[in-house]
């Protein structure tokens, strides 16, 4: 698990939680309609500024992945609320509307309130805040507990190896990588971390990756997927929502991210933000901080410092 975050994910959770609203200050900030993986991350921008102005931060607005019969139309619709108190609940005066205008300042980590924080890199900031953000709603957890039973009663087998191909609309910011990058990689994690690893958990909205796989390496190994509509090229994830339900493609996307941080170690392309989702989530969630994760497009490496969470990171939202 990263250094301090049972610590920090209980502060952060009572920060988040006063006993009462009235006396407090906010950071509102609407939902940043892209993919899931995507709006969290952008949401953790806003965290971390709000938290360095002593603020509450509060979500509002309707996010387009939301399904019809949810009140809400944001974030909570599939996760936690992030705090105790509403935009209702406070005078206009106590709130600041966020904008791309408050994206990390390069003096907000001197203004953070807990020394033993504030030399963490913005990864592990990164990481904290995706981990508290993407705390599961009980209807969402009790679908994802079920399908994992259905799909696998007895546990993932062990070790694993998680496989993200990210390939459809992704192509508008970075260059789409083949299956045998990503093959390769699995292999170098076999030969040199899990050397009894035959299983492989394989997430991607292209079927001809599925098929690929299949076709070429199934005698390497066994592939575990879910059976859902995939749609070849280059359609957005909310084009296809909209053609098969918006509600079903998000608990389809929600099943195979908590099932790839359940792996023991994992492939992808760090330039996606689903891939990124996984990786924080796997060094907090799952207690495996230390566990081996290859990212094929070469944009923005892992590394272990101290224990302490740190990549390299662009400004892809």
């Amino acid at each position: 698990m990263l250094l301090h975050t049972k610590q920090f994910q209980a502060w952060f959770w009572h920060h988040q939680h006063p006993p009462t609203c009235h006396d407090k200050q906010f950071f509102l900030m609407g939902t940043h309609n892209s993919g899931i993986g995507s709006a969290i991350h952008v949401l953790t921008e806003y965290a971390l500024r709000a938290m360095a102005l002593g603020h509450i931060l509060l979500e509002m607005g309707r996010f387009h992945f939301s399904p019809p019969d949810c009140l809400n139309q944001g974030l909570e619709c599939y996760f936690l609320p992030l705090a105790n108190c509403t935009v209702k609940d406070v005078p206009v005066a106590q709130i600041h509307y966020g904008s791309e205008k408050d994206w990390t300042s390069t003096d907000t980590h001197a203004r953070l309130p807990f020394p033993p924080y504030t030399r963490m890199h913005k990864s592990w900031w990164r990481a904290q805040f995706a981990a508290y953000i993407a705390r599961p709603t009980p209807k969402l957890s009790e679908y994802l507990i079920r399908k994992r039973q259905e799909l696998f009663p007895n546990g993932l087998a062990r070790h694993t190896i998680g496989i993200h191909v990210r390939h459809g609309d992704k192509f508008h910011e970075a260059n789409p990588q083949p299956l045998p990058k990503y093959m390769r990689a699995a292999m170098e994690l076999r030969l040199q971390r899990y050397p009894d690893a035959r299983h492989v958990w394989l997430s991607t909205e292209d079927p001809l990756v599925i098929q690929e796989a299949e076709e070429r390496y199934s005698d390497q190994w066994q592939f575990n997927y879910t059976n859902f509509k995939r749609v070849q090229g280059s359609l957005a994830i909310i084009e296809l929502a909209q053609q098969i339900g918006i509600e079903n493609t998000v608990l389809h996307s929600m099943l195979n991210l908590f099932l790839a941080v359940e792996t023991a170690g994992g492939v992808g392309t760090l330039s996606s933000n689903w891939c990124r989702l996984i990786h924080e989530l796997r060094a907090t969630w799952a207690q495996k901080a230390n566990s081996a994760y290859i990212s094929v497009d070469g944009k923005a490496p892992c590394r272990w410092i101290d224990r302490r969470y740190s990549i390299q990171i662009d400004n892809n939202w």
